[in-house]
């Protein structure tokens, strides 16, 4: 996991935060345009619901929340928050949530994060604020040669 930034943003005085020693999450602390900023990157775990949501919690253990910044998440979540929305199946079933632990924690960083606990808000889905009823979608898998699935498991918290 690698964050860069632009030669033109100049001085940033970038440093590193936090890494995962897997190379899974990175977390950077920066002055972007002169604005305090927390850029985090995370390629979640996909294996499992409890190996996921394991992730999210040492994300959260490990980069702490700083009033002082605002946070930009970039994250493959390996995950659907809203499966109605952000998945679909050819067979046109309703996607299950296969992963509602592993939400349930990226929410919390996301809270966290956002400064819930001293009066901010959460974090947000960058792409569903400003689209709330689109479908889109980052990943495509085929199962079989009938089933074929689509997921937006690619996002930007801010």
């Amino acid at each position: 996991m690698a964050i860069l930034l632009s030669s033109t943003l100049g001085d940033t005085g970038a440093h590193v935060v936090w890494k995962d020693p897997l190379g899974r999450a990175i977390a950077i602390k920066a002055r972007i345009r002169n604005v305090p900023t927390m850029i985090i990157a995370s390629h979640a775990d996909s294996h499992t619901d409890s190996e996921q949501a394991l992730f999210y919690e040492k994300l959260r253990s490990h980069i702490p929340y700083d009033p002082e910044c605002t946070y930009v998440w970039l994250m493959d979540a390996n995950n659907v928050s809203n499966p109605t929305l952000d998945a679909r199946r050819s067979d046109g079933k309703q996607s299950d949530q296969t992963r509602p632990n592993g939400v349930s924690k990226l929410h919390v960083c996301a809270q966290e994060w956002g400064g819930v606990n001293t009066g901010g808000t959460a974090l947000q889905d960058a792409f569903r604020c400003r689209y709330p009823n689109a479908t889109e979608f980052a990943r495509h898998s085929m199962h079989s040669e009938h089933l074929n699935s689509w997921r937006r498991i690619d996002r930007i918290y801010v």
